[in-house]
């Protein structure tokens, strides 16, 4: 799925940020997402199933702790205690953190902070693939229109190529060694 925002300021760039964000976090049923939204005032932690489309459980500056005498940093810890509380009491121990394309300082830490110390287990984005897994993974299937896979081996590095069959004949045409590539 592809995501296009187009656009200048600030907002755009965010919700550019977390577009690319959400390609690599999803919430599952065993880890559901913990999203984290931050306006000028209020702060707003939800855990989401994405797998069904579901908020799980929220907490909030504006309805949980509109009352709450001190600084938004404060607040912030005091959102992420809550949704860890409320989290644990459906059941729910391990999340994903969504910063949703926040800097993780500040008011979005601080509701990370909050919920681990109320006992949730936070895991940080999922890792990008390395390129050269996402080249083994096409050993698996045989490749479309390939006729050579090439395994290079240079200082200890493993490095794999599917070449085609025009590729291979154009090489062996073009040099005397048929390995020169």
């Amino acid at each position: 799925m592809t995501v296009q925002i187009i656009g200048k300021g600030k907002k755009v760039a965010r919700l550019r940020r977390h577009a690319r964000l959400r390609k690599r976090i999803t919430g599952t049923p065993e880890r559901p997402r913990l999203v984290v939204t931050r306006s000028n005032r209020h702060m707003v932690a939800q855990v989401v199933d994405d797998t069904k489309g579901i908020t799980l459980v929220s907490a909030s500056t504006i309805a949980d702790l509109a009352d709450f005498q001190g600084t938004k940093v404060e607040a912030a810890k005091q959102v992420g205690a809550l949704v860890a509380k409320k989290a644990q009491d459906a059941g729910i121990t391990k999340v994903v953190f969504d910063r949703g394309g926040n800097k993780y300082h500040g008011r979005v830490a601080a509701v990370a902070e909050g919920a681990r110390e109320g006992g949730l287990e936070l895991c940080a984005t999922t890792r990008r693939k390395p390129k050269w897994l996402k080249k083994l993974r096409t050993l698996r299937r045989p490749p479309r229109s390939a006729t050579t896979i090439v395994v290079r081996v240079v200082a200890s590095v493993v490095r794999v190529v599917v070449v085609s069959a025009a590729t291979v004949a154009r090489r062996t045409a073009a040099t005397s060694c048929s390995t020169a590539w």
